[in-house]
């Protein structure tokens, strides 16, 4: 039972965390942040990581 419970709370924070996506994603070689909710500090984190903002293509 309480592994059950904890399946499916860990399955809430992924499904939660996919609806509050945030609107900008830093793209880099090393992988894609998506935590940024303006675009001036989405590119100032590319800029300091030599990647690239975009637009989050999953929200």
């Amino acid at each position: 039972m309480i592994m059950l419970r904890a399946a499916a709370f860990a399955v809430g924070l992924m499904t939660a965390g996919a609806a509050t996506a945030a609107p900008f994603c830093v793209v880099t070689s090393f992988g894609t942040n998506c935590w940024y909710y303006d675009a001036p500090s989405c590119q100032r984190a590319a800029a300091d990581a030599r990647g690239a903002c975009v637009v989050n293509p999953n929200r």
